[in-house]
């Protein structure tokens, strides 16, 4: 599976996707258009992307627009045009649906303008509100099927229905504005598009692979959440003053780094549901695209436990030791060992596994708490 990061129709994201590395970017013909195209000659992709940039594009047009039928087919045909002037260099583009479309509208389109185009180029997008035989329809005639996130996410039938479509006709299925982990591993596709990696920049998100899932934080929690994970940004080879200085490229490039961790990830395990358990928690903001972040629970394989030199053992050094005198019930005066806290705890804030819950959390600081206890 591949991930694609919408949005590059702009030019500062572009620039932090060819930066990042990304390779796989998606361009929304209607912002182009609220961007403003040029008025004397075509808009080229090639000349804004680079030749190993597969470039992905949809019609972009929101589906609250208030537009009169007239208004809707005079964007469809510029988006036809505009397809049609680019289609040597796009990788694959979906056709123009929009709420107030009517079905006929859209398979008449199939039928001529999308019917001259390049098949393997060309995605067609489930109507949900066709149902099960739209989409049978669908896989019928085409190879490759564009399903909505917000049909994922709602359809849950769809992971089998898919599953047995790939198997019986090997269609291919591409998710549209869905990245959250939980849908792209029940819903085998080939492609999966996301304008959620630009979150972080706009919302003051955090986005991060923890070595085992996404973890998503909202904006509330970020002062908490990104000293955490220094090794991570040493790792991806990001700045980490940078990013705890809300440093918008550097919080994205973080979120395109991520991603590409999960879209590896999905490669190499097929699309397993068992990558992690990814329950629910109640700190971090839902949305259609946020993964809790909660400890991955998978499964490990056992192995043989080699023993300790006893010269190696030694006392835990979150607890004090001291030698003290007592009387026992027999009258006897023997010496008994007593374990009490330290002073000064060896846990850290930047490092401890529920910081983001500590209420008492601090960066750079040790833990407030103390363990009051006496043992005999």
């Amino acid at each position: 599976m591949r991930l694609i990061y919408l949005g590059a129709e702009v030019p500062s994201n572009r620039v932090i996707l060819e930066e990042a590395g990304a390779t796989y970017m998606g361009v929304s013909y209607h912002r182009l258009v609220k961007r403003g195209l040029p008025k004397t000659k075509a808009y080229l992709l090639e000349n804004y992307f680079n030749a190993s940039t597969n470039i992905f594009v949809h019609a972009g047009l929101p589906k609250h627009a208030k537009m009169t039928q007239d208004e809707l087919s005079a964007f469809a045909a510029d988006y036809e045009e505009f397809i049609i002037e680019n289609i040597h260099r796009i990788t694959l583009f979906t056709e123009f649906d929009h709420p107030e479309l009517s079905s006929d509208f859209i398979h008449n389109q199939r039928k001529t303008v999308w019917a001259g185009m390049p098949p393997s180029k060309f995605l067609p997008v489930w109507q949900s509100s066709t149902g099960l035989n739209g989409l049978k329809q669908l896989v019928n005639s085409y190879l490759d099927i564009g399903l909505r996130g917000e049909d994922i996410e709602e359809q849950t039938s769809l992971a089998g229905i898919v599953q047995s479509n790939i198997q019986q006709h090997g269609s291919r299925f591409h998710a549209i504005g869905c990245a959250k982990p939980d849908n792209l591993r029940s819903v085998k596709v080939e492609t999966a598009s996301s304008m959620a990696w630009l979150s972080p920049m706009m919302r003051g998100e955090t986005i991060v692979w923890d070595g085992g899932k996404i973890v998503r934080y909202p904006s509330k929690m970020k002062e908490q959440a990104r000293p955490r994970y220094k090794a991570v940004y040493d790792k991806a080879g990001l700045d980490y003053d940078k990013i705890i200085e809300d440093d918008a490229k550097e919080v994205s490039k973080l979120a395109v780094w991520s991603y590409d961790q999960l879209e590896l990830r999905l490669m190499m395990t097929g699309n397993n549901k068992n990558i992690s358990d990814m329950n629910e928690w109640d700190e971090v903001e839902q949305s259609g695209e946020t993964t809790p972040a909660v400890s991955d629970r998978s499964g490990v394989e056992m192995r043989k436990v080699e023993p300790r030199n006893p010269a190696e053992m030694g006392n835990l050094p979150v607890f004090g030791y001291a030698l003290d005198t007592n009387i026992n019930n027999e009258g006897v005066i023997e010496d008994v060992t007593t374990i009490h806290s330290q002073s000064i705890s060896l846990r850290q804030c930047n490092t401890c596994f529920v910081a983001s819950n500590c209420p008492a959390y601090k960066v750079d600081s040790a833990c407030a708490f103390k363990l009051p206890l006496l043992v005999t």
